[in-house]
């Protein structure tokens, strides 16, 4: 029994509570995510520091690694066992290790990081046992490039030195970024090297990107470069990007998964 203005009455109503229907909801959802993030904070701040039993200071290493009938067992469900492992790595080698099924080829990596420790035997670093190294000095010697390296919102300069413990200059960033061909792309740019990515009218190809990665990995400077899954973090078939890795590998011990 609703007269014609009643029934646009009706409508205009409905029509108008849309928006505020919207806002209620992306209000909803944005205090779930901002929850979640003070969860993910919370599991940060609750974490233990490392622990670090080395003494031994070690400013530059030679790369050269030996496992000593390593063992590794039951250290998780997710780990793979080693039983007796003994293996020499040369300084300056490139050795491949075939992904397997049981990611036993990381376990291996794993070591030598001391993200985890063998059961039995040891591990050496130019006839220095790892477990006695100076955590931050044994992974100062370390480029780890795995699928799950991020760029962060700052500028490429920033991004490049960003991971190094010495204190990074202008000229060694420049030098890093020239070598790895971050120069070429990023002196297009309005502010060069210092120009900040992550916004939305600079978008960086994925070489690109690739690039500032090894270029980050080449300012450390590390002894002992381990790339973990190749084809997954960089693109072999850009000239630009396989001219940089190959630079950031010469004459430094490689572990590529």
């Amino acid at each position: 029994m609703m007269t014609a203005g009643d029934t646009g009455a009706l409508i205009t109503a409905a029509l108008m509570l849309v928006l505020p229907a919207r806002r209620l909801l992306n209000m909803q959802l944005s205090l779930q995510n901002q929850f979640q993030v003070i969860h993910h904070i919370d599991l940060l701040l609750a974490q233990q520091d490392e622990p670090d039993g080395g003494q031994a200071r070690l400013a530059r290493a030679r790369g050269h690694i030996r496992f000593e009938e390593v063992s590794i067992c039951n250290y998780s469900s997710s780990r793979s066992p080693l039983f007796n492992l003994t293996l020499t790595i040369q300084s300056g080698e490139i050795v491949a290790l075939a992904s397997s099924s049981d990611d036993r080829e990381k376990t291996l990596t794993d070591l030598i990081a001391r993200f985890i420790r063998p059961t039995n035997g040891r591990i050496l670093l130019d006839d220095i046992d790892i477990a006695t190294i100076k955590l931050t000095d044994l992974r100062a010697n370390i480029a780890w490039l795995t699928p799950d390296i991020r760029l962060l919102n700052d500028t490429i300069a920033a991004n490049i030195a960003y991971g190094t413990t010495r204190c990074a200059t202008e000229a060694s960033i420049m030098k890093a970024a020239r070598t790895c061909h971050v120069t070429e792309f990023a002196r297009e740019m309005l502010h060069g090297l210092q120009t900040r990515i992550g916004l939305k009218d600079v978008e960086l190809a994925e070489n690109q990107r690739q690039c500032i990665i090894i270029a980050r990995a080449l300012l450390k400077n590390p002894a002992i470069v381990i790339i973990d899954e190749t084809t997954a973090v960089f693109d072999t078939h850009c000239p630009l990007v396989d001219d940089a890795l190959d630079t950031l590998i010469r004459n430094r011990t490689t572990l590529i998964i």
